[in-house]
């Protein structure tokens, strides 16, 4: 995923970790690994331009009640988790909206069946755009 201004790629790479790089020079500016047993599945970029937000799977299920897939924010200049990063659990997949003031997120409710919910709600107010 390239940044609106185009100067970063974010990359999900096969070591396992999230990584952002520099287009000019082709240098990786930071890596976030993933640990052993989980996997990050998407991103997106937040409209202010300085937050990553990456969703992880979350390990292998044996049942519902250890599904582990959660979001994470993330500063895209130093790749440091956001102090105001707030956990988001058992999410399948997540959008943001134009504005960057929202988020959707989808949730699964039960071990069995097809039984889905969507949240809607507000970013922080420190990664929406000024």
């Amino acid at each position: 995923m390239l940044t609106p201004d185009g100067k970063s790629l974010l990359l999900m790479d096969l070591t396992n970790r999230v990584t952002v790089w520099d287009t000019a020079s082709g240098r990786e500016r930071w890596a976030v690994p993933i640990k052993a047993g989980d996997a990050s599945s998407g991103m997106a970029i937040c409209s202010d331009g300085k937050t990553v937000v990456v969703r992880y799977n979350g390990a292998p299920l044996k049942s519902y009640d250890e599904d582990t897939s959660h979001l994470k924010f993330f500063d895209l200049a130093t790749g440091k988790e956001r102090p105001d990063s707030t956990r988001l659990d058992r999410v399948w997949d997540f959008a943001l909206s134009p504005d960057g003031a929202k988020m959707a997120t989808l949730h699964k409710l039960s071990a069995v069946g097809k039984e889905l919910m969507v949240k809607v709600g507000d970013l922080p107010a420190s990664v929406q755009k000024k």
